[in-house]
């Protein structure tokens, strides 16, 4: 899960300065990274969840960043897909992935895992404590703890 390929890293760098308001290229870019590496699909998202994980943990992406990352990919891959997918014409709240979305052996995948890190810190529980430092960098250095 280490290795994310070049070409991809410097792909994701260049899709963090932009306007986080894009599923649809974010849906070409997925498509286009699953066959220029020839991996599936679960495999992609995990490493692209890595990559945005690697660079909050290491102050390169600020929380807004990174978060507005996750929740585009999230919104591009499980809402959109999902919508497509089901013939749907309205957004219901996911609380789980979609199955298609899921690797081989069904185990929870780590780039949702990033998604719902990410959503921890975005509202404060406690007046007094900033939910990204309390909730989401804890989660999201365990998840880098534990690849």
């Amino acid at each position: 899960m280490s290795l994310i390929p070049e070409e991809l890293a410097r792909d994701l760098e260049d899709l963090a300065r932009l306007d986080h308001r894009h599923d649809l290229l974010w849906l070409d870019r997925l498509n286009l990274w699953d066959a220029r590496h020839d991996l599936p699909p679960s495999r992609t998202l995990d490493l692209v969840a890595l990559w945005i994980s690697r660079g909050f943990d290491g102050d390169r992406l600020s929380f807004e960043v990174a978060d507005a990352l996750i929740n585009e990919l999230y919104a591009a891959v499980v809402v959109t897909d999902h919508m497509r997918y089901h013939g749907l014409r309205s957004v219901t709240h996911l609380n789980r992935p979609p199955k298609r979305s899921l690797p081989a052996d069904g185990e929870e995948p780590l780039w949702w895992r990033v998604y719902l890190a990410f959503d921890a810190g975005e509202f404060r529980r406690l007046p007094d404590k900033d939910p990204v430092e309390a909730h989401t960098r804890p989660l999201i250095r365990q998840l880098l703890a534990d690849i």
